[in-house]
């Protein structure tokens, strides 16, 4: 009866413990897809901010009769801007009217965004943006995304017009999510705060748009927790689901991961069954001892084939089972625990812990096992013991205490759960969740926690900090002309470069696309300006041998400095300043380093 209670208690903890792996999973998966996003939509505000810097007063008041030389001066522009982010798959300028003047499609002037959702928006008071609109199809790209738009200013602080980038969904949101590797089932989408599904993994164009009601998201949001999780049939496939959802800071959007329950629990699923088998048979011959218990003659017989089965059991069940009596001597063991430690249960019989094991485990085991035996109740605990194998292993021994006909303690009796493969598993996944999986850098996220860290030291003792930021050049030419593989390859590159011509305590990380930033503790400014050129050299030197046949590609960057100053509140202050001198340097015609105050 002890061994079917701690089966039942094993089953229900180790329930527990998947599901909290597939909550684990989940919300270490949404994290990852709302930075993403999120990274995205930021960029991709970026070049908003300046494409509505291009068009001029004249340009504006002038937009339906625009010179054809004016227009395509506008357009190259676009174009250029566009390059910078290779999730934008259009850009669009309008003026006060949503008539389209120019585009990055080679679409001719004319139709109108006048009643595009975004562009009332903007028109009606939105501010300068930006706005995010639900995922439509555009009419000048003829291509499914979600639109970014911001406000063209007039000189009397009106709106004069609008700027929208097209986000492309199945071009650039679906490449980054079919490469996570997720379970056979799982899904990926971004939704808006009506539910409205904006991306879905796998692609299904015709939800794009439908509001998907989901109570357990909305409670989540309404309860002001920017992230959370539950258990779901899905309305669309009819798949139970652990869903893990994750706000994006600046958007009313929110990244949602599914995982099929039958992925999570599969496995414990099984062991359950196989559980409930045993039980319902050791069910059987208690009602069977029960009834031939009325006859005396057949009550050692009957004896017999209950100790029969609960050994019989023991030997089944897969994990390691133990007991040892009052005095420490090891009474039993099943097979899984001569398999784990490699002794036979004849050697281990008779034998304390003091003969099997090295002299601290076997205190500290003796040491539990003096607790349950006074009384003090069932003992769990984590320990790193020594495996057959040679290795160490980590593990969850529980232990209860078992009693002889009178009453008093009998002994002990311990399971033993390996839990080796689930911590490496969770150590995986937080490194999956720092780290950039091309480069092994830093990423985005990482890096601004470590950076705000380090502006907070610098703060408190008054040391120096720079920081740096650069992207690689005409890298959407490189895609373009040698594939994404010579690209990938080009991202390494300069990832190794930095990382070999920098000091342990810099910090390296990408920002996503060709972008990546190095922050300089310890470092002034003209300190961090020889910092930067040492890099920029060092990518210069870069040679990649490519199909073509052309002789080895070279690398530049564009490079910008900034040191943080006593005023900057937040990390990103310096940033900002960075960004702006490396986008100086690149209008100044990049492969070169400029420094910003």
């Amino acid at each position: 009866m002890l061994l079917l209670v701690h089966v039942y208690v094993d089953l229900n903890r180790s329930l527990a413990d998947a599901r909290q792996r597939g909550i684990r999973l989940a919300t270490s998966y949404v994290r990852l897809v709302a930075e993403h996003a999120s990274g995205t939509f930021d960029r991709t505000d970026l070049v908003l901010e300046r494409a509505v810097k291009l068009p001029s007063v004249a340009d504006m008041a002038q937009a339906r009769t625009l010179a054809p030389q004016r227009r395509a001066e506008l357009q190259a522009q676009l174009m250029a801007l566009q390059g910078k982010s290779q999730a934008i798959v259009s850009m669009t300028m309008t003026d006060h009217e949503g008539y389209v003047f120019a585009n990055t499609v080679g679409t001719p002037p004319g139709g109108s965004l006048g009643d595009r959702g975004y562009f009332l928006a903007l028109k009606n008071g939105g501010g300068d943006g930006p706005v995010v609109s639900e995922v439509v199809k555009g009419r000048v790209s003829n291509k499914w995304g979600i639109q970014i738009a911001r406000s063209i200013t007039g000189p009397d602080g009106r709106f004069a017009g609008m700027v929208v980038a097209n986000i492309g969904m199945t071009s650039y949101m679906e490449g980054f999510y079919g490469g996570l590797s997720l379970a056979q089932g799982s899904i990926v989408s971004l939704r808006d705060t009506q539910h409205r599904l904006l991306v879905r993994h796998p692609v299904s164009e015709d939800l794009f748009g439908k509001a998907i009601p989901s109570d357990e998201a909305g409670a989540i949001l309404a309860g002001g927790n920017d992230e959370g999780w539950y258990e779901r049939k899905s309305p669309i496939d009819g798949v139970y689901r652990f869903n893990a959802i994750k706000k994006l800071p600046k958007y009313d959007i929110y990244a949602l991961v599914g995982i099929p329950q039958a992925e999570i629990l599969g496995a414990w699923t099984k062991s359950r069954d196989q559980a409930l088998l045993i039980l319902a048979l050791a069910l059987v011959v208690a009602v069977v001892a029960t009834v031939l218990s009325y006859w005396k003659w057949q009550v050692d017989k009957a004896l017999r084939a209950q100790l029969s089965f609960q050994d019989a059991l023991l030997e089944t069940l897969p994990i390691p089972i133990f007991a040892r009596n009052r005095h420490g001597d090891f009474v039993t063991c099943n097979k899984a625990y001569e398999r784990f430690f490699g002794t036979a249960k004849e050697e281990m019989t008779g034998r304390t812990v003091f003969d099997m094991f090295p002299g601290d485990l076997a205190q500290s085991y003796a040491a539990a096992d003096q607790d349950v035996l006074s009384g003090r109740g069932n003992r769990t605990y984590e320990i790193e013991v020594p495996h057959a194998d040679g290795s160490r292993r980590n593990v969850v021994i529980d232990k209860a205490c078992y009693a002889d006909a009178n009453g008093a303690a009998a002994g002990i009796v311990g399971t033993v759960v390996d839990i080796t493969e689930r911590e490496e598993l969770e150590r995986e996944l937080r490194r999956l969740a720092t780290t950039d999986p091309l480069t092994g850098v830093g990423n985005r996220r990482h890096f601004l926690n470590l950076a705000e860290a380090e502006l907070s030291r610098v703060h408190r003792h008054d040391r120096k900090l720079s920081v740096v930021t650069f992207d690689i050049d005409h890298f959407k030419r490189i895609n373009d002309g040698h594939g994404h593989g010579v690209g990938d390859d080009a991202i390494r590159a300069v990832a190794e470069a930095c990382v070999s011509a920098l000091r342990d305590i810099d910090v390296v990380g990408r920002m996503g696309g060709e972008e990546f930033a190095v922050l300089l503790p310890e470092t002034d400014l003209a300190a961090a300006e020889e910092v930067a050129r040492r890099l920029h050299d060092r990518i210069g030197e870069i040679r990649l041998h490519t199909e073509k046949g052309n002789g080895p590609l070279c690398i530049s960057a564009s490079f910008g400095v900034s040191e943080v100053a006593d005023t900057d509140q937040t990390i990103d202050c310096a940033l900002r300043r960075a960004d702006a001198a490396m986008y100086e340097a690149k209008e100044g015609g990049r492969d070169r380093v400029v420094v910003r105050l």
